[in-house]
């Protein structure tokens, strides 16, 4: 005998269709987890204590799938770029981005915030060794080569 499901229990099952996500603490890593009614992603992203995303299990960032879906790349195409990633992996970041634009949006305005004043820092830092070097690389490009 089959029971009637009622209109109130249909709306709160399309409630929890998507639930937030978890963070698990452990070791100065954060694990995310992504918990739906029908579909689990346990541990589908893990935070480095440098406060970098990546895959659980890999060493992919978040940053480089959401990048290359940016592009245009679908993931299929995806996973050739990254061959430690499973297809269900960059399904399950590709989702988790569309849940959370407005979250994963933020990171990634931060982490290019970071890159672009560490490679100031470094321009800054290797000054004198990057005008030598290019030096002696024009000296060996205007000098005649032996035959």
């Amino acid at each position: 005998m089959k029971r009637a499901v009622g209109k109130g229990k249909e709306k709160d099952k399309a409630k929890n269709l998507f639930k937030k996500p978890v963070l698990i603490f452990s070791r100065g890593w954060i694990k995310m987890r992504i918990m739906d009614s029908q579909v689990a992603f346990p541990d589908l992203l893990i935070r480095t204590p440098q406060g970098t995303w990546r895959i659980a299990g890999t060493r992919v960032s978040l940053d480089s799938v959401i990048y290359s879906f940016w592009d245009g790349a679908t993931p299929e195409e995806i996973c050739q770029e990254f061959p430690s990633l499973s297809l269900a992996q960059v399904y399950g970041v590709i989702g988790y981005y569309l849940q959370n634009r407005e979250k994963v949006d933020v990171y990634l305005k931060k982490q290019q915030q970071a890159a672009e004043r560490l490679d100031q820092e470094l321009k800054v830092r290797h000054r004198d060794f990057l005008r030598d070097l290019r030096q002696r690389l024009i000296a060996r490009r205007q000098s005649p080569t032996p035959a």
